[in-house]
């Protein structure tokens, strides 16, 4: 029998070759798509019928999307319509799987319940507490002369917020409510005499009410450490993980640090903070995985 040699390969195997190079070629191409649709994550958000506050949730996509890009993912924000979404639903709706992801203040039973993402979205600025007070109001701390006094003032505080807890603890006077949009017409009716709000929340706020007479306190601010994460289901840890790491990469390569600045800072400048009385609390509730020895990812250098 003959047989072809082309270049010193034997043409009687060169069936069998390119049937399995055929059949790599399709092994190869199916786990290429199967990588590729890997990478694309699709993440239910709670979407309020009435959400006063899309500003922030524009923040939250910004950074969803940034932690998934450097991870590498690309993610698909989608909303299941909620007539409303307290802290304490949000929790349930996370652990049935009716939403995918979600954001809030940490403490030790939420990160026992859920995953959370360490990473702390507002550089731990969320316990930066800045005072909202009614018109006319705003001598209401320098007046006083003895912290003692300032723990007897009524502060207004959500019925389920970590916050709340926080006040309670270090001897405040807090009068909880289950309305966010409520505390602001106690704070108007002095029914309540200060409002605490977060240094990146309070002046987007008091512009939502522009009917209500309110004001910035201008001289004090509490601070304790207080981290505000997103919050996965348990069960997906592995995107919990990649978006961790991808937050990481964003804080390394100056890239969180943009889209938090551009979202806040000059809110931050004109709010004086360095020059304010600082009033510091302890968060009896802060899980000791928190990273406050990571000091780049705080505000300040500190949590």
């Amino acid at each position: 029998m003959v047989s072809w040699v082309w270049y010193g390969f034997d043409m009687r195997y060169m069936k069998g070759w390119l049937i399995i190079a055929a059949l790599v070629g399709v092994v190869f191409a199916s786990a290429t798509l199967a990588a590729s649709s890997e990478k694309e994550v699709t993440l239910y958000i709670a979407g309020l019928e009435n959400n006063l506050y899309d500003h922030r949730e524009q923040y939250y996509f910004d950074m969803i999307r940034l932690a998934a890009r450097k991870s590498g993912l690309t993610v698909h924000l989608k909303h299941r319509l909620m007539p409303e979404l307290r802290e304490n639903r949000a929790i349930l709706e996370l652990q049935k799987g009716t939403i995918d992801i979600y954001w809030m203040a940490t403490n030790t039973e939420r990160e026992r319940s859920l995953r959370p993402i360490r990473m702390p979205l507002y550089k731990g600025l969320i316990g930066w507490r800045v005072m909202l007070v009614s018109e006319g109001k705003t001598d209401i701390f320098t007046k006083l002369k003895s912290l003692e006094e300032i723990k007897k003032l009524v502060a207004g505080q959500g019925h389920d917020w970590p916050d709340s807890d926080i006040l309670e603890a270090n001897g405040y006077t807090v009068h909880r409510s289950s309305s966010w949009s409520g505390l602001f017409e106690l704070v108007n009716l002095r029914r309540v005499d200060y409002f605490p709000r977060s240094a990146v929340e309070i002046q987007t706020e008091l512009a939502i009410f522009p009917s209500l007479k309110l004001e910035i306190e201008p001289s004090v601010v509490f601070q304790y450490p207080m981290p505000y994460y997103l919050f996965l289901n348990k069960s997906n840890e592995d995107l919990a993980v990649a978006l961790e790491n991808g937050f990481y990469k964003a804080v390394d390569d100056g890239d969180f640090d943009l889209i938090f600045y551009r979202y806040f800072g000059k809110h931050l400048k004109s709010l004086n903070l360095s020059k304010r009385q600082k009033i510091q609390l302890i968060n009896p509730a802060l899980p000791p995985k928190t990273p406050l020895n990571k000091k780049n990812l705080w505000f300040g250098s500190g949590a």
